[in-house]
């Protein structure tokens, strides 16, 4: 696998989202080519969220491309971006790329899973964590917690989707069944940092196909995720998604923008909107809201010495000797596999998959997500 100084990543499609749904692929690069600058092209808001990512050196959101080709002189880019002529002037540059990280996808297949595949084919990244991670300073998780305050399993609904084909219908009759934590109007990355929070209370995020329901997946929070217009096959989150209509005759999955209803939510099916998100009941929601429960560490029940049931936990130092040798920053499920190669027993393992889904940056903060 060849080695690279200077890398571009060009993420140009507009979109929080889209931006989250590359990330995987931007650390994995990162990963594998830890010498090199890493420099992300894509555009605000959605910039704000790599200014503190350790693996990226720098965030450009400049709208000239030849530019910034110029300027950064990379000798490896990597494009989601087809328009505005961005391969032609990629090739120009003369660099080795891959510019192409939508060709021939399979209809049932995760589109930042895809992003992965065709790197690794290119033989540009090794392994590679699939979920995306989003970096926060200590200070801004810490405001994030007062937000949040002490609720326990807090439910948040992410009503807006920013299309109104996208929206779900049966928001207000949930809210009236289940109490949810309004959070106020803040930034993208104060989003995330209360996101992290819900995350660690063993909360659930609600919403549609849209970016702020992805940071919250980043920053390790269960969501769940209701598809419409857009296939949760192509589209959809790590955690419990629902698809409504599934069989739409006018569904394109690998064409949604040219869906009859995409541009004005004008449903061929209803007159009073997406028929797919009005059939995505409020009885399915209460279910995946019901799987899974708190985030919070399993208990092991054994016998006391006298008979008495009780609760044996392993402690975080405990926990901890199963991690030697643990390389960070690590996902959850780095840590789980490392401990499990340690020999770590079921009730350790448990443990460590109870913790919010997110990097982790030292022991200290595995410990903390442990206890």
């Amino acid at each position: 696998m060849a080695e690279f100084r200077r890398i571009l990543v060009i993420e140009l499609l507009g979109g929080i989202g889209d931006l989250l749904m590359a990330l995987p692929a931007v650390h994995a690069l990162a990963r594998r080519h830890a010498g090199a600058r890493m420099t992300v092209l894509t555009e605000e808001p959605g910039a704000e969220l790599l200014r503190t990512d350790p693996r990226v050196a720098e965030v450009s959101t400049s709208s000239d491309v030849r530019g910034e080709l110029t300027r950064v002189d990379p000798d490896l880019v990597v494009s989601t971006s087809m328009h505005s002529g961005i391969p032609g002037l990629v090739a120009a540059h003369g660099c080795r790329a891959v510019t192409d990280l939508w060709r021939s996808p399979p209809a049932g297949h995760r589109i930042s899973d895809r992003y992965l595949e065709i790197l690794r084919a290119e033989g540009v990244i090794g392994s590679a964590d699939p979920k995306p991670r989003v970096h926060l300073t200590a200070d801004e998780l810490a405001r994030g917690r007062e937000v949040v305050g002490k609720v326990a399993r807090p439910v948040v609904l992410v009503r807006d989707t920013g299309m109104a084909v996208k929206r779900w219908p049966h928001f207000d009759e949930l809210a009236e069944i289940v109490p949810v934590l309004e959070l106020p109007a803040m930034s993208l990355r104060e989003l995330g940092a209360c996101f992290a929070a819900v995350a660690a209370a063993g909360g659930v995020v609600v919403g549609g196909d849209t970016g702020p329901v992805r940071l919250a997946e980043a920053m390790g929070a269960r969501v769940v995720g209701l598809f419409g217009p857009t296939t949760a096959d192509r589209y959809g989150y790590h955690g419990a998604n629902l698809q409504g209509l599934p069989h739409c005759p006018h569904r394109r999955p690998l064409a949604i923008t040219e869906q009859p209803c995409w541009w004005d939510a004008r449903c061929p099916l209803s007159e009073d909107g997406p028929a797919c998100m009005a059939a995505i009941s409020v009885r399915e929601v209460l279910g995946r809201l019901s799987e899974g429960g708190a985030g919070r560490a399993p208990v092991r029940v054994v016998a006391s010495p006298e008979g008495d049931v009780v609760s044996e936990k392993p402690s975080p130092i405990q926990m901890q000797k199963f991690l030697g040798g643990m390389e960070y920053p690590a996902s959850k499920d780095q840590i789980v596999e490392h401990a499990r190669a340690n020999g770590a027993d079921e009730a350790v393992l448990e443990g460590l998959k109870a913790m919010p889904d997110r990097e982790y940056d030292g022991p200290n903060a595995v410990s903390q997500a442990f206890s």
